[in-house]
């Protein structure tokens, strides 16, 4: 966010709170807390380098958020009934719950107020989710889910058909 503040000083417009949000097709659907620069001639632009994996997000201005220079958590809300995806957000829940306790959450740099319990936790969580992720990409839905190829129809009647 203190790229978009430096840009509005350097070239004007002003900062748009809202939510970064993406598919983990037919897995689950995250909100990010985001902020978006729109310049002097009105045009929205996202300037923060995207490190997420996804083709398609969508930006939705939020004008009743306000940045306090604290973190917010993601929402995320599963889209099957898979254990292992309510698992994956349960983790990444705890990660964020851990990194940004009490003051954390307003520090860019943790690694000093951080205890060796609380750091072997983050190291497990980490390596859980990692594998929760794999396992998930790895699976096949259920005949019922949405088929993973992105088609928007169930598994049963895309990848799942069986040929006759």
């Amino acid at each position: 966010m203190p790229n978009v503040r430096r840009r509005i000083e350097r070239e004007g417009g002003e900062e748009v709170l809202g939510w970064k949000i993406w598919e983990w097709y037919g897995v689950m659907i995250e909100a990010e807390f985001h902020m978006v620069w729109r310049s002097p001639g009105g045009v929205l632009r996202d300037i923060t380098p995207n490190q997420l994996p996804f083709e398609q997000i969508l930006f939705l201005p939020d004008p009743s958020l306000t940045y306090l220079g604290r973190q917010v958590n993601n929402i995320r809300c599963p889209l099957n009934a898979d254990p292992r995806v309510v698992d994956f957000i349960r983790d990444a829940n705890e990660f964020f719950l851990i990194q940004n306790e009490g003051d954390r959450a307003a520090l860019s740099d943790i690694s000093e107020t951080i205890s060796n319990e609380e750091r072997a936790r983050l190291k497990f969580l980490l390596a859980r989710r990692a594998l929760l992720e794999a396992e998930i990409s790895n699976s096949t839905p259920r005949r019922n889910e949405l088929c993973r190829c992105g088609s928007g129809r169930k598994y049963k009647k895309c990848c799942g058909r069986v040929a006759s």
